[in-house]
């Protein structure tokens, strides 16, 4: 075990010392993150590894990701006082982040437009998508999901995210994409906020081996129920948010396991921003060194994105405003 956490330290994936944070928080993200990642590493062009698995085991793992993120989100809010703060803080941790990387995103789309075979984005286009929270919808969805939260305070919130619950439910196909998610996710804030104010008795009562199974056979008998509006888009996500939230909980006390993905945790931002940015080149990759077989054309991928990831937090880490732009500060 020394001898890895040395490893480890070497390159930089974790250092010796480190603040105290809520490690399980950590690990969730850091399990989360990779999770989100490997859902990001299925296409069927410019190669197709979609049926590499069931498509059911596709939406287990890709249903829960993201409202497990917002639940953290929920868990870990604090009030900051004065909305001039609390803009400081959110716009420098997440609009300026979305709005650079979505810039990248352009720029690489357009760059690429004539090899990817996609239509080069507009820059009107682009400004209408930015507004909308088309790319990176993640952190559009979350500030303005903490806004409203702000506004409202937690109890009328509650009432607020049944309502964007029920609105999503009749107009869920006409919203944009990152519209429906906020109406959608705001539930899942609301959770993490609970669970934060009763967590002892979360961790006692639900954090072991029994409460695992009894988690996760509920979230895998609710997915034979998902052509059900409730349970697609609520009621698994959630049994898996939980089953995964505590799985990190058991998982916390392996020390060099849990280093391991407190680095993924810690950093799940510019994991999330980075490898979008590199993904297409890792299919392209496949496809030109010809490992597109089963299973290999999923895996290297998935290898190649969180590696080119980890050389561009370091790289973001070396510059004060790289740091800013990364949400790093």
């Amino acid at each position: 075990m020394w001898l890895l956490e040395q490893l480890w330290i070497y390159v930089g994936i974790f250092e010796k010392s480190e603040m105290k944070r809520y490690i399980e928080i950590d690990v969730i993200k850091g399990l989360t993150i990779l999770l989100v990642v490997l859902g990001h590493c299925q296409c069927q062009y410019p190669i197709n590894n979609e049926e590499v698995l069931s498509s059911m085991f596709i939406y287990a793992y890709k249903c829960f990701p993201m409202p497990l993120f917002i639940m953290v989100s929920g868990f870990l809010y604090k009030e900051k006082g004065s909305w001039k703060l609390f803009f400081k803080e959110k716009i420098s941790r997440l609009i300026v982040p979305y709005a650079f990387f979505s810039l990248l995103f352009l720029i690489k789309r357009n760059l690429t437009s004539s090899i990817t075979g996609h239509q080069p984005i507009a820059f009107g286009d682009f400004l209408y998508s930015l507004l909308i929270g088309e790319n990176y919808w993640f952190l559009w969805t979350l500030f303005f999901m903490l806004c409203v939260y702000k506004l409202a305070r937690k109890y009328t919130f509650s009432m607020i995210a049944i309502l964007f619950a029920v609105l999503f439910y009749f107009f869920e196909a006409s919203l944009p994409f990152s519209i429906g998610r906020l109406f959608q996710l705001s539930c899942f804030f609301v959770v993490g906020v609970l669970i934060r104010k009763k967590y002892a008795e979360f961790k006692r009562f639900s954090c072991n081996l029994l409460g695992l199974l009894f988690f996760i056979a509920l979230f895998w008998a609710s997915l034979l129920m998902n052509e059900y509006f409730l349970f697609y888009h609520f009621i698994s996500p959630l049994l898996g948010a939980i089953s995964m939230w505590i799985l990190s909980v058991m998982i916390s006390p392996i020390s060099s396991v849990t280093k391991v993905l407190s680095h993924f945790g810690k950093y799940s931002l510019q994991y999330y921003l980075n490898h979008l940015l590199i993904i297409t080149l890792a299919f392209y990759f496949v496809k030109y060194a010809h490992l597109d077989y089963k299973y290999i054309n999923l895996c290297v991928p998935f290898i190649f994105a969180v590696l080119g990831s980890f050389l561009l937090l370091k790289i973001e880490n070396c510059n004060k405003y790289l740091k800013y732009l990364a949400g790093l500060n």
